[in-house]
């Protein structure tokens, strides 16, 4: 695993974890995919993505979320740019931990790394099943 990428994912779960959805949406191409609760929709720009964001955030504050821990489950090259990661999530809520798993299409240049596809699933954190 490219220490680009795990530099990235740190970034990405720090941004959750501080409510931050300013920073969340940093992480994210313009136009980009995200597939989860809400269902297959296309944000265009930053503005769209900050207030998803921003909804997450407010849910997650009043569910109790008092951090997250992740799990990089595999990574595969789409071409020399592009990856795509599979990550398993927990997230402490006040009442258990929630787990799920997300796979992102990411698109690399020379500095930075941003999500171009977000898939949001159903899973656990440590299992290895599919």
């Amino acid at each position: 695993m490219t220490n680009s990428k795990k530099i990235f994912f740190n970034s990405y779960q720090q941004a959750f974890d501080s409510f931050d959805s300013n920073a969340i949406a940093n992480h994210y191409c313009h136009p980009c995919l995200i597939s989860d609760v809400d269902g297959l929709k296309s944000y265009e720009n930053r503005t769209q993505l900050k207030t998803k964001f921003k909804t997450n955030c407010e849910t997650m504050k009043s569910l109790g979320y008092s951090g997250s821990e992740y799990l990089i489950r595999q990574s595969h090259a789409i071409t020399e740019q592009d990856f795509l990661i599979d990550i398993a999530w927990r997230v402490l809520l006040a009442k258990e931990p929630y787990d799920f798993r997300s796979f992102y299409v990411c698109k690399k240049s020379e500095d930075t790394i941003k999500i171009a596809h977000a898939v949001v699933y159903q899973g656990d954190f440590q299992s290895d099943d599919f």
